[in-house]
């Protein structure tokens, strides 16, 4: 059996059903929608990958058999060749198992869902008070945490977190703000304590931990 993740720029569609012939089982853990859409790790709510690609948003496109297209009808070809048992797709969510049985291209294909792990003897409740020392935080007042790979991506929600958090803020609520990701989040007017911007959350896993811990999230 071979276990396949993220193999973007790693592994040619075309190729996929030769691996599962010589395996004779082919798992495909998927982390975005990529393996099933003409292209975009995430289709930002477009649908055509649920039955033909072309006229893509993202890529600008004004004609049908555009690269999306033309990316689609290589899945197609290359998942047309595998036997509907020789490939089993893992979801680490039922959002996107469910995007992946509308997909054209995949959808015969079995799906299970298996949330991602964590290590539960890093991630445990410890205390927030020293947590909040490491970071340089204060102690005395509730932390809001946003988390998210990119901060700026408009799908992360960070726009949607912003505006109530500033509500708060204008009602007197002694709140702090802590974001951690790979771009900036500004801290609304009003808040006492300016957004602490740890960097990118896989970069450093005790950062990340510390920041959870300073929550309060047990």
């Amino acid at each position: 059996m071979i276990n396949l993740h993220w193999v973007a720029r790693l592994v040619d569609y075309s190729h996929v059903y030769k691996l599962a012939a010589r395996a004779n089982r082919v798992v495909w853990t998927l982390h975005d929608m990529l393996p099933f859409t003409g292209g975009c790790h995430y289709d930002d709510g477009c649908g055509r990958f649920t039955h033909q690609c072309g006229y893509c948003p993202q890529l600008g496109s004004n004609k049908q058999q555009d690269l999306s297209a033309r990316l689609l009808a290589r899945r197609d070809n290359a998942f047309g060749h595998i036997p509907d048992g020789a490939l089993h797709f893992v979801s680490p969510s039922g959002w996107l198992a469910n995007a992946l049985k509308s997909s054209r291209v995949a959808g015969r294909f079995n799906v299970s869902v298996i949330p991602n792990s964590i290590e539960l003897d890093v991630f445990r409740p410890t205390d927030a008070a020293t947590a909040r020392d490491a970071l340089g935080l204060p102690r005395d007042r509730p932390i809001v945490l946003f988390i998210a790979e990119a901060l700026t991506n408009r799908r992360k929600g960070a726009a949607v977190l912003v505006e109530p958090v500033k509500n708060l803020a204008m009602q007197g609520k002694d709140l702090g703000l802590v974001s951690v990701g790979g771009a900036s989040l500004p801290a609304p007017a009003g808040f006492t304590y300016a957004a602490a911007i740890l960097g990118r959350p896989f970069a450093d896993w005790r950062a990340l931990l510390d920041a959870v811990k300073a929550a309060g999230i047990d």
